[in-house]
């Protein structure tokens, strides 16, 4: 239903920062030609551009956020794990186009004019998701026009609306654990960085007649934003790939005391008083659920040789899934394994002799050219 989809945290915060982000589009057009800013005019078509991260955002959200089904037993989380991975791609455009647009205000400074017009020759290619505030025409010699003071008014209020955009979607981000949610908070973090370079451009060419802080703070801004694209689009493609999850982090340690804590209290037909034990645990990312695709437990050692039976396995694995999933509701999968004690034990120490080997292996080599020295 309408009010169910409403209710997604995701999809809200989404539809807000799409109509902020209309909003802001038409108020910086409107301030860039009232009071005769090419910043603002700039910023105004970016705003435009962030239109598309915010649509991707809401397909990926709503679609990802679907139940699992028979077709479908993991659930859609990969299709956010795509959405984030195309909106880090939108981050690493637009900061690109940043830096190379603020480089080659920078160039246009210090180096001859031959060489200045080779690197502005490029600027086409970044064009796309540019904020550049005339850098090309600062290179070939053009001077920045001063701007009303009231633009500036403008640009405070872009940072004010953005930034808090940015916080309350990492917030949810957090909550849902969405990649794609965190990746489009960025993209709020990433306009309220490029509207502080918007300030600082129109306060400093009305006050001091300075115009090479925008260069320099857009230069500084797009290392922000590559560092954080580069971030987000690594981390999805780890994610397509079904990378498991590094057992620092935090997802997975909650998994693994929760999974402790059940294994201690569990009551079943285990007379060896000793708690079952974890072996091996595989956790793998699918947008914002989590698959346990390897949970090995090592069933101790009964008292007087008595004999587990597949029922108490079962009633053992549906506790532990059902608890599981009730602590940590963004899992969707768990598959479980039981073994005895003396598999581990062969396991370790076929490990131990392994290790052993190779050791000795690098010993003789090290003999060897030892020798030939």
């Amino acid at each position: 239903s309408k009010l169910s989809f409403w209710k997604n945290s995701g999809v809200r915060i989404t539809w807000i920062g799409l109509l902020a982000n209309v909003g802001l589009a038409i108020g910086k057009a409107t301030g860039g030609i009232v009071f005769h800013s090419q910043a603002l005019l700039a910023d105004a078509v970016h705003s435009m551009s962030d239109l598309v991260s915010d649509i991707l955002t809401l397909s990926t959200v709503s679609f990802g956020s679907k139940l699992p089904t028979e077709m479908y037993p993991y659930g859609h989380g990969k299709i956010e794990t795509i959405g984030s991975l195309g909106v880090s791609a939108i981050l690493l455009s637009c900061g690109i186009s940043i830096g190379w647009a603020s480089f080659l205000d920078i160039v246009g400074l210090v180096l001859p004019h031959m060489v200045a017009d080779f690197f502005v020759s490029f600027q086409h290619l970044f064009d796309i998701f540019s904020h550049s505030h005339g850098a090309a025409d600062a290179v070939m010699g053009h001077e920045h026009e001063i701007t009303n003071i009231n633009a500036a008014w403008i640009a405070s209020t872009s940072i004010i609306i953005k930034e808090s955009l940015y916080r309350a979607t990492s917030k949810i981000a957090e909550e849902t654990n969405s990649k794609v949610l965190l990746a489009n908070a960025w993209h709020h973090r990433v306009d309220a960085l490029t509207s502080v370079v918007v300030l600082s451009t129109i306060t400093s060419g009305y006050l001091f007649n300075i115009t090479c802080l925008d260069s320099i703070g857009g230069l500084l801004v797009s290392i922000l934003i590559i560092k954080a694209g580069y971030q987000g689009a690594r981390n999805s493609l780890f994610e397509l790939i079904d990378h498991s999850i590094d057992s620092k982090d935090i997802r997975y340690v909650n998994i693994e005391d929760n999974l402790k804590e059940i294994l201690d209290k569990l009551l079943s037909n285990n007379n060896s008083r000793k708690p079952y034990k974890i072996s091996r645990l595989n956790i793998i990312g699918s947008g914002s659920n989590l698959i346990i695709t390897d949970l090995k437990l090592v069933v101790p050692k009964q008292k007087w040789d008595n004999v587990l039976d597949i029922k108490e396995f079962e009633n053992v694995s549906k506790v532990v899934k059902t608890k599981l999933i009730e602590k940590n509701p963004h899992i969707k999968k768990i598959s479980i394994e039981f073994i005895e004690e003396e598999e581990v034990e062969e396991v370790e120490k076929e490990e131990v002799e392994e290790v052993e080997k190779e050791e000795g292996e690098e010993r003789e080599e090290a003999k060897t050219a030892k020798k030939i020295e």
